[in-house]
């Protein structure tokens, strides 16, 4: 039995000072329509898109997946009606990953296939009033 303790003792070390993953955002001072610039021009892509579904993947790392119909494109080579498959719970294991739910719009800042909560990423019905922002910064890309 002292060689199970001994064993075990090393193990229990392990499991409570290994620290927790989670998702840590920062988010700097500034009026909505700063956050709406920074996102704009850090983001790959930024889009309003219809979310039809959320499933997860099979296999031993299972993601959570949406699958997206683009409603709108302010940024990236995008074309509305595209269909995309995006991850949404973040698979590089921060945490960071967004849930959205099925039969609903999202507004969309994104650098890849994921849609992450350190972002402005979030409902479309929140974020309208940053419609009329995106149009001017999309415009003066062009």
């Amino acid at each position: 039995m002292n060689l199970h303790r001994i064993l075990a003792a090393p193990l229990l070390m392990v499991a409570v000072v290994s620290p927790a993953i989670a998702c840590s955002c920062i988010v700097p001072n500034g009026s909505r329509s700063d956050h709406v610039r920074r996102e704009f021009q850090g983001a790959e892509y930024v889009y309003s898109a219809y979310v039809a579904s959320v499933y997860r993947t099979e296999g031993p790392h299972p993601l959570r997946m949406v699958k997206l119909r683009v409603l709108q494109v302010w940024k990236g080579d995008l074309a509305a009606n595209t269909w995309l498959e995006v991850e949404s719970d973040g698979g590089s294991g921060t945490g960071c990953g967004l849930a959205v739910d099925a039969d609903t719009a999202i507004l969309a800042y994104t650098s890849g296939h994921a849609l992450h909560s350190c972002s402005m990423t979030g409902p479309l019905d929140g974020a309208t009033q940053d419609i009329p922002l995106l149009n001017k910064l999309a415009a003066d890309r062009k």
